[in-house]
């Protein structure tokens, strides 16, 4: 018998692998496997290993960085951004920004790496919902090994936060305790982060709810999304209200925890969901998703829910201007005040307030599940010419204590300033800015909040938001918070199952449930698409999941 779940905010794993990937050394770019046995120091022909004292080069180095770009999309990485100005000012290392749309990253990324050629220095490695990209990559010899670079001295701030946050470190580590990436972390701000749906709290009242924690059963949503399209909320006189919108279906599913779902299934673990005694199963295949999927589908012929069901960040702020959106899943909470931000001058009574995914009554209230502790990987590649620059490079921008106040402050005297006692603090450039943005998204316009090497501090955090409706609804909807399906470190064996099935497994569940929602497949087909799922691999899928799992419940029981 399985023992219930104890779980915590950041609880992860470090449990030991059966099969694991070869043992790693620094390489440069001549491809086998790595060993890391080498006493020798590596020497970049100005500084040995070990000297990470700034700058790292004079000006003479240039390194390639492919990975997604701001979620801020006015402010490219690719454009001259004075954060990236001073981290090369500081470090004298110039970085090639190669950057691509999120919407885009995954596919066009993946089809760099898989050709083996043309690489960059540094790159995001797909793909974004499980750690299948780290595991393949660093077998075939793509991905550079971190454990020298650790070990001789290289990236001592990095070493230092692995052994503080073991936790941490374990969601890094290949299955024989290897290196090869770093990881987006935001565990440690996750528990006021959440990430939920965006409601017009002033057209809530419009429709008779007298707070947004009134809008709670399917039924209350379905009074809702009515009110926002028959009401004529913006006063404009025109039916041009969407009462609903999505950036992709997948997001849209996470209503399903109306329909008896205790947590809202989450597409970020592919619609995997464990019960209280870890059991893994599929959402997407649970009788309970075909009931809501059906609901959505009758949404969706009322013309509830925007008649795009995939949808980029630049589309969905572009309505927000027109004054039309009446909700928005599922996004995390700062996003409000960009939507605040986006109306003023245009509709001042405009305020936006985030709410969970619907329960089926108001006694019992569901959950959602955190955003994963750590989310998208970044390594250094075998075809990098300067390593050991490289690997100074991400630490002190991934992980040290200046490279962080960096990211996070951005410019002193600009962007903020210090005070007396040390306590850093925002300026009003950032907090009262004239471009009606966001603290966060002001910082994105100077190159701050980015999207890669991310190691989130609450103290940055709770300096920009205190006093803010981010900050207060974050602190309003924490208990309705649980932890996320947790990201094991793939054996060889599992990734290979991952990597041949899961691709035509999620396009065709994707096809389908879109198909279901739109009314271009009839909901008599249900039974025949799930049929559909165990054909393309849901048996074997769901084993590895589970086999995570079950490593997950032998770590946090102490077995």
């Amino acid at each position: 018998m399985k023992k219930r779940i104890r779980m915590g905010t950041s609880i992860i794993l470090a449990a030991l692998l059966a099969m694991s990937i070869p043992s790693c050394a620094p390489s440069g770019g001549t491809g086998g496997t790595q060993d890391s046995s080498s006493e020798e120091p590596l020497q970049t022909g100005q500084k040995e290993l070990s000297d990470t004292s700034l700058p790292f080069a004079d000006g003479d180095v240039t390194l390639s960085l492919l990975t997604f770009d701001s979620w801020y999309a006015p402010a490219s990485y690719a454009d001259s951004l004075p954060v990236w100005e001073e981290m090369e000012k500081r470090t004298g290392v110039k970085i090639e920004f190669q950057v691509v749309p999120y919407a885009d990253s995954e596919a066009v990324i993946q089809t760099r790496l898989a050709s083996g050629s043309n690489l960059p220095d540094i790159t995001a490695v797909p793909p974004w919902t499980t750690t299948a990209g780290v595991t393949q990559y660093a077998q075939e010899d793509v991905l550079l090994c971190l454990d020298p670079y650790l070990e001789n001295g290289a990236m001592p701030s990095t070493e230092a936060f692995l052994k503080e946050y073991p936790n941490i470190a374990a969601q890094m580590q290949s299955t024989d305790g290897s290196y090869y990436a770093v990881a987006n972390v935001i565990a440690l701000v996750n528990p006021v982060i959440p990430r939920a749906i965006i409601v017009r709290d002033d057209w809530l009242k419009k429709a008779g709810f007298e707070n947004v924690e009134d809008l709670v059963t399917v039924e209350d949503w379905e009074t809702y999304l009515r009110a926002v399209r028959d009401g004529d909320y913006n006063g404009n006189g025109k039916a041009d209200e969407i009462p609903l919108i999505t950036e992709n279906v997948g997001q849209l599913l996470s209503f399903s925890s109306g329909f008896g779902f205790d947590v809202a299934p989450d597409d970020q673990s592919n619609f995997f969901y464990y019960d209280e005694d870890g059991t893994v199963s599929f959402a997407l295949a649970d009788d309970r998703m075909k009931d809501c999927v059906a609901w959505l589908r009758d949404l969706y012929a009322e013309g509830l829910i925007y008649n795009q069901l995939e949808n980029n960040s630049e589309t969905i702020w572009s309505l927000y201007l027109q004054d039309i959106v009446g909700a928005h899943c599922k996004v995390a909470v700062d996003y409000i005040t960009r939507a605040d931000g986006l109306l003023a001058g245009i509709d001042d009574n405009a305020l936006h307030l985030m709410t969970t995914t619907p329960s089926e009554s108001k006694e019992n209230l569901c959950k959602m599940q955190m955003r994963p502790d750590v989310e998208f990987r970044f390594a250094i590649t075998t075809a990098c010419q300067n390593p050991d620059i490289a690997a100074k490079w991400v630490d002190y921008v991934w992980a040290s204590k200046d490279g962080n106040i960096l990211k996070d402050f951005g410019i002193k005297g600009l962007s903020y300033d210090e005070a007396d006692d040390g306590t850093l603090y925002y300026t009003d450039y950032i907090l009262k800015n004239d471009q009606n943005l966001s603290a966060h998204d002001m910082m994105r316009t100077l190159g701050g909040a980015p999207s890669f090497l991310v190691l989130d501090s609450l103290e940055s955090w709770e300096q920009k938001q205190k006093g803010t409706s981010v900050w207060s609804e974050g602190e309003r909807l924490s208990d309705r918070l649980t932890s996320p399906f947790p990201m094991m470190v793939l054996t060889m064996e599992e990734n290979e199952t991952i990597l041949n099935l899961l691709p035509d497994f999620q396009t065709y569940y994707l096809e389908m449930i879109t198909k279901f929602i739109t009314g271009t497949e009839s909901m008599d087909q249900w039974d025949a698409y799930v049929e559909n799922l165990r054909a393309l691999g849901l048996e074997e899928i769901t084993a590895v999941y589970q086999a995570e799992m079950d490593r997950y419940l032998e770590f946090v029981n102490g077995e």
